[in-house]
């Protein structure tokens, strides 16, 4: 079984990737298990076209176990702030190591979307601004 994993979620919380290779129908054996190893209540099951998604709780905080088939990966994904506070305790339940994503994701996690725009290559520079549809001639 590979190493869990943090990975960020599009709410800015972080997730833990909790094991890779998991299909459609493996997921509730796999999803059990790690219920059981991370102390979660699973409190309802849902499965769609493509997706399977297990609401659970622990301490009065909320989760996800999920799985789509995006990506063939089974991940505990907080369901709000106060749950996300609880992710890096949870990471340690796991063994996970603190540099443990793939080096993709770690290369993308140190972009800083905020920094200022890079000047623009001299190719870029030569395209014309005003780049309508005309033809020549038209």
């Amino acid at each position: 079984m590979p190493t869990p994993w943090l990975k960020k979620m599009a709410s800015g919380n972080e997730a833990i990737v909790l094991e890779e290779s998991v299909c459609f129908e493996s997921f509730p054996e796999r999803a059990a298990h790690w219920a059981t190893r991370l102390r979660l209540k699973v409190t309802r099951r849902i499965d769609g076209p493509g997706q399977r998604l297990w609401e659970c709780e622990r301490e009065g905080r909320h989760f996800w176990l999920s799985f789509d088939d995006w990506f063939p990966e089974i991940s505990l994904e907080p369901q709000d702030a106060d749950a996300g506070q609880m992710i890096p305790a949870l990471a340690a339940e796991t063994g996970i190591m603190s540099d443990s994503a793939p080096a993709a994701d770690r290369a993308i996690a140190q972009l800083n979307p905020e920094s200022p725009p890079q000047p623009a290559s001299p190719a870029e520079q030569a395209i014309p601004a005003n780049r309508g549809s005309r033809l020549p001639g038209e």
